[in-house]
């Protein structure tokens, strides 16, 4: 039997840290990586139609100004 893997959102994910993280989390799981063209976290009807459609486990916030 194997284990489910978490889908695992990454924000910021063409930033320096949201690509290295993009990059090393598919060992933990399936990795759905959003940069700010798909997700403006200024936009909280971004963030709460990108939430519905990528139902994340896990969410890694690596967004940055």
């Amino acid at each position: 039997m194997s284990a489910v893997r978490p889908r695992i959102l990454v924000t910021g994910a063409r930033g320096q840290l949201g690509g290295a993280l993009c990059a090393t989390l598919p060992a933990l799981g399936d990795v759905v990586g959003v940069d700010r063209a798909a997700l403006d976290l200024a936009d909280p009807d971004a963030i709460v139609r990108v939430m519905r459609e990528t139902a994340p486990d896990l969410v890694v916030n690596a967004g940055a100004y």
